[in-house]
């Protein structure tokens, strides 16, 4: 039987801040906002020609979502709104929040053209064309059971967004993180979090692509419980809901068990206790819990 990892799909994550994922060892010129001008321009001129990557520092966001980039000292160039990602708003622009994170950081960036003037220079740079090559290999090639890296961008109390490069972004679902019962993907995952996902759903309509991840796949099996725990072990756990009889607690995202209420206490969802292992059933897939 092929095992998920036959499948494990070789790309690098989006990162919140630099796109480090489109970093690239070769062809990536890195241009000092503070670097000779004229050195600068012969450098624009070779990236323009050869379709070479530009690490450039974005100081600046308009009103109407265009980039200001900067190119040397008295050099700027230009990423129109429309040149910044594929993930375009009903509208077809580009959500402001997206455009304004790019604001202090390096981008990477391609030259679309050069324009001398009386006053300088007029730059045209794009950052959709960087990301065009990694967004089509996704299209083309990523699979379900793919396994990929992302990185979590949003969190709300049903699921996780979580980019893995290209400007894509794909759903996890609450009941995808954990084997564990949550009743919100904070209780297990956090905002700049890299992760590993799983390719559950994609869902292609012209030249968009959605998907749908699954990290709780990627979580060891019941059967491996003793690699971590065994009876007679005494843990901290999380109160996760009344039962009536007792408790479930959680142990840790793989496992969960069932404890007896401790004579009169009483526990709200979310504490932590002292439990004993009394016994671990893995047939059943079931804990029993002491309170202690």
């Amino acid at each position: 039987m092929k095992t998920l990892e036959k499948y494990r799909f070789q790309a690098k994550p989006e990162e919140i801040i630099d796109d480090f994922y489109l970093r690239s060892d070769k062809d990536e010129i890195y241009i000092d906002p503070k670097g000779n001008t004229r050195e600068n321009i012969e450098l624009l001129y070779y990236a323009n020609s050869s379709d070479a990557t530009l690490l450039a520092y974005c100081h600046k966001c308009d009103k109407d979502r265009n980039l200001y980039v900067s190119l040397g000292n008295d050099l700027e160039g230009v990423i129109n709104s429309d040149d910044i990602t594929y993930n375009l708003m009903e509208d077809g622009k580009v959500h402001r929040s997206f455009a304004e994170s790019k604001v202090g950081f390096n981008i990477r960036c391609v030259v679309k053209d050069i324009e001398q003037t009386d006053d300088g220079y007029n730059i045209k740079l794009s950052r959709k064309s960087v990301v065009e090559k990694l967004r089509n290999r996704y299209f083309n090639d990523l699979k379900v059971g793919d396994i990929v890296e992302g990185v979590v961008i949003s969190l709300t109390p049903t699921e996780a967004i979580v980019g893995i490069g290209g400007d894509v972004v794909g759903i996890l679902g609450v009941r995808n993180i954990s084997k564990v019962f949550i009743d919100e993907p904070s209780e297990v995952l956090s905002l700049s979090q890299k992760i590993e996902v799983v390719v559950d759903e994609i869902e292609r309509e012209e030249d968009n692509i959605f998907y749908e991840f699954n990290r709780e796949k990627l979580l060891p099996s019941f059967e491996k419980i003793y690699d971590k725990y065994n009876e007679g072990d005494i843990v901290i756990g999380t109160i996760k809901k009344n039962i009536g009889t007792g408790y479930f607690v959680k142990l840790d995202e793989c496992f969960e068990g069932v404890a007896k209420y401790k004579n009169n206490a009483t526990f709200n969802y979310g504490d932590m206790v002292k439990v004993r292992i009394n016994k671990i059933d893995v047939d059943r897939e079931r804990i029993n819990l002491k309170i202690v």
